[in-house]
């Protein structure tokens, strides 16, 4: 299993369209609105990183209105793991 967290630009005024689309889809797990240089967020599950990539490029990014995204892949290591 493979855990992500995107970050989306969108368009002016096009935040709340994006969010709507991207709660459909399957491999997002949650999405909110969000301040600063980023207007949403989404958690991804994915089986693979090669489904991440179709997921990312094939689907997330063809939405005309993202501008841009920035992906953080989890790590498997547990929090407070080695404390």
């Amino acid at each position: 299993m493979v855990v992500a967290y995107s970050l989306i630009k969108a368009e002016s005024g096009k935040d709340y369209r994006i969010f709507a689309e991207v709660k459909r889809k399957k491999e997002v797990k949650e999405v909110a609105l969000t301040y600063g240089a980023f207007d949403l967020i989404a958690k991804i599950e994915v089986e693979s990183p090669e489904e991440l990539d179709t997921f990312i490029f094939n689907v997330l990014r063809k939405i005309p209105e993202v501008k841009e995204t920035m992906t953080l892949i989890t790590s498997r290591i547990e929090a407070g793991a080695g404390t």
